[in-house]
């Protein structure tokens, strides 16, 4: 599991194929409050069949962008 936890936090998000539901795959990014806190996520879910690995990277960047861009406005910085 720590393996799986220094992964995530080198990319910047999580991959969970076929967890605890057969058939699905997510990937998810931390939102982070003023104090470095994680308050929420960013997410996808969907059919493995439709989430495949080849995009993991292009998914996980879109979703990081976007944690970001909400943290900083948690922060109240734009």
């Amino acid at each position: 599991m720590w393996k799986l936890v220094r992964e995530a936090r080198e990319c910047g998000y999580a991959i969970n194929e076929e967890g605890p539901s057969s058939g699905i795959t997510s990937l998810g990014a931390t939102i982070v409050n003023s104090a470095g806190s994680p308050v929420g996520c960013v997410s996808i879910s969907g059919p493995s069949s439709r989430i495949l690995p080849a995009k993991y990277e292009e998914y996980g960047t879109a979703m990081v962008r976007t944690a970001g861009e909400i943290s900083t406005l948690l922060r109240g910085r734009r």
